[in-house]
């Protein structure tokens, strides 16, 4: 079993923990890369293919074949970052609208809606910010693994150079300069 306790008593260098911790957020950031431009991409290329640009021609996710893929239905959620960029509309007809008193209004939380019940498009201004956020150029596995496995030698390079490196100019200010400490 794992002894989380000996992550506060850590005797390692502040140069192991700062290299490991900027390697686990290079390689959380590839994933979430590869996540945005396949996942999310494919979604988005999806949109432009039914030309779902209006609220008329707006597409379900059955109609798109994207129904049982739980990170597009994830992504899709209420009140997410990729519900900025790809709009919603409801499938049902709009019910009449009931006049109540304002100070109701506000008590009142929108109701939830699922996701199944919405029909989505690409608006012709988000267009754009999809295209740079969500394309898929220059994002594949082996890019990902060529920056995961190039910032790991780099990691490694840190441990084996710079503490000599450190040294190095330790000894440089003894030598030439004996009276500063």
């Amino acid at each position: 079993m794992f002894d989380f306790s000996s992550f506060a008593t850590y005797n390692g260098s502040t140069l192991q923990i700062v290299v490991w911790s900027m390697f686990a957020g290079v390689v959380v950031g590839v994933f979430a890369v590869l996540y945005n431009k396949n996942v999310l991409g494919s979604f988005i290329k999806a949109l432009n293919e039914h030309k779902a640009f209006e609220p008329d021609t707006a597409r379900s996710l059955k109609e798109m074949g994207f129904s049982k893929n739980i990170f597009v239905r994830f992504a899709l959620r209420e009140h997410s970052s990729f519900r900025k960029t790809v709009h919603a509309v409801s499938i049902a007809p709009a019910e009449a609208a009931v006049e109540t008193p304002e100070k109701e209004v506000r008590k009142k939380k929108a109701p939830h809606v699922p996701v199944d019940s919405l029909r989505f498009y690409l608006p012709a201004e988000a267009t754009e910010r999809a295209e740079l956020l969500y394309s898929k150029n220059g994002a594949n596995l082996l890019t990902a693994m060529a920056a995961i496995l190039l910032f790991l030698v780099v990691a490694i390079l840190c441990f084996t150079v710079v503490p000599d490196l450190l040294q190095m100019l330790g000894n440089f200010v003894d030598h030439y300069f004996p009276d500063v400490k």
